[in-house]
């Protein structure tokens, strides 16, 4: 029997620091000092990772042993293959690297090539995938464990390959997303557990915030089972006494319990109290409207400020899971949970007055959306909102000059925008220098597109 060995490991993007270290410390405990892939050895510092997509940020090796780093979407996973050795060594010299380390979490497969594996009474399975890749979890008698190991035995080795480890592209391989997003799930159940549950919260602010922090859990709970079927064809692998049966029940349960739960606390609080907001909190509620290159150059230089902007599916998740919100239903829904708004004004639309009131002349403005939602956060929370204007456009008159802020690529803007995140009340780090430059402010489009600075 040829033994092999893979690990995946998951970590948010926030963790990125104590990933990197982990990602030197694999390096040398398993002497990776060559190019894999021609990608960059180390991890790169800036927080401006490819939002919203999947690509590998850097891989090393050595002839029997690889490493890659990749980004899927919101989370930073490292992957270790190894050959020509023993589990037990291979399992040992990778518990000495991550130690004590606390990440989202991790899953080890120990490969089997050619049969002679036995399993033993405790592990769940075995369940065999269509390609014949038979796979058992030890030791899954602790629903919150964030170490999962799998013994997997294989005949065909590219299967095993694309299944496990890569299939030639940026993209992680079936398993290793759908790990991924298990974890996910078993981190909220960690934290649901190390919290107490909705159970012994006191008071009627205490409850009012729980119910805010158990929704966000159940949304991404929710999201969490939804993405682990996405991941691949999980009809044949749902046996009961299964891993993946496993996950599936746990993810009930789960949803379940956190029901329950908001059912209590909303027993528990006068209706009519309204939760004050949160302070001093790292989400920033980011309106924009077709110009994704602003966007996206935004996006950057907050996550390098070490705030963190959410995504608009994000936010919709946070109304009660409708599909159709009203724009006033994200916004009221999402207010106690941001601790800033940044508005995008950029010159998206041309219009112009109707002859009977002026001259025809055609002037930029931002999208329809853009305006209602502005004048929606300007009325609910004026104190958190920072306006961003890109190039020249129509002002509006009856806010104008009230937390605008002008797009540059230079240094003032940029401090001008920490200063205004400050007073909003967010967390703003400015140690290190990656804010300085995060962000492409240099070349864009909305500079040259913008048409005329005022209507006559």
């Amino acid at each position: 029997m040829e033994q092999q060995f893979v690990v995946h490991l998951y970590a948010v993007l926030e963790a990125a620091p104590a990933f990197r270290q982990l990602w030197a410390e694999c390096r040398k405990a398993f002497g990776l000092t060559e190019k894999v892939l021609d990608l960059p050895i180390e991890v790169p510092v800036s927080r401006g990772y490819p939002a919203g997509a999947e690509a590998a940020l850097a891989g090393a090796g050595r002839g029997d042993c690889q490493a890659i780093v990749r980004v899927h979407h919101d989370v930073l996973v490292l992957s270790l293959g190894l050959t020509g050795g023993d589990w037990q060594t291979w399992d040992a010299t990778w518990s000495a690297v991550v130690a004590h380390r606390d990440f989202l979490g991790e899953a080890r497969l120990f490969l089997a090539h050619g049969g002679g594996l036995q399993s033993e009474p405790h592990w769940l399975g075995p369940v065999t995938t269509p390609d014949g890749l038979a796979i058992w979890e030890r030791g899954g008698d602790v629903d919150y464990r964030r170490t999962r190991r799998f013994l997997i035995a294989f005949e065909d080795d590219p299967v095993a390959s694309a299944f496990v480890w890569s299939r030639g592209t940026p993209e992680i391989p079936p398993l290793a997303r759908y790990l991924l997003h298990a974890a996910k799930m078993r981190y909220e159940l960690g934290v649901w557990l190390r919290d107490g549950g909705g159970r012994p919260i006191p008071g009627t602010f205490d409850a009012g915030r729980r119910i805010g922090d158990i929704r966000r859990m159940r949304h991404t709970v929710d999201i969490a089972a939804d993405n682990m079927l996405r991941s691949f064809d999980l009809t044949a692998l749902l046996l009961q006494g299964g891993p993946f049966a496993d996950d599936a029940g746990l993810a009930r349960s789960l949803t379940e319990r956190l029901d329950d739960d908001l059912r209590y606390l909303h027993d528990s609080i006068d209706p009519a109290v309204v939760v004050p907001e949160v302070g001093g909190g790292r989400d920033v509620f980011v309106v924009h409207g077709r110009d994704l290159q602003a966007r996206d150059a935004v996006f950057t230089l907050l996550r390098a400020l070490d705030l963190r902007p959410l995504e608009w599916e994000t936010l919709v998740a946070r109304t009660g899971g409708h599909p159709w919100p009203y724009i006033g239903d994200v916004l009221l829904e999402t207010m106690p949970h941001v601790q800033a708004i940044v508005v995008l004004m950029t010159p998206d639309d041309l219009v112009h007055l109707h002859p009977d009131f002026g001259p025809e002349r055609q002037v930029s403005q931002a999208r329809p959306n853009v305006l209602i939602e502005l004048g929606m956060a300007f009325a609910l929370r004026p104190k958190n909102l920072v306006v961003l204007t890109f190039g020249a456009m129509r002002p509006i008159s009856d806010i104008d000059g009230r937390n605008f802020v002008t797009v540059a690529d230079d240094v003032l803007f940029r401090t001008r925008l920490a200063h205004r995140l400050k007073l909003a009340g967010c967390p703003v780090d400015l140690s290190g220098g990656d804010w300085l430059t995060a962000g492409d402010f240099g070349g864009q489009e909305s500079y040259r597109r913008g048409v005329g600075p005022h209507l006559p």
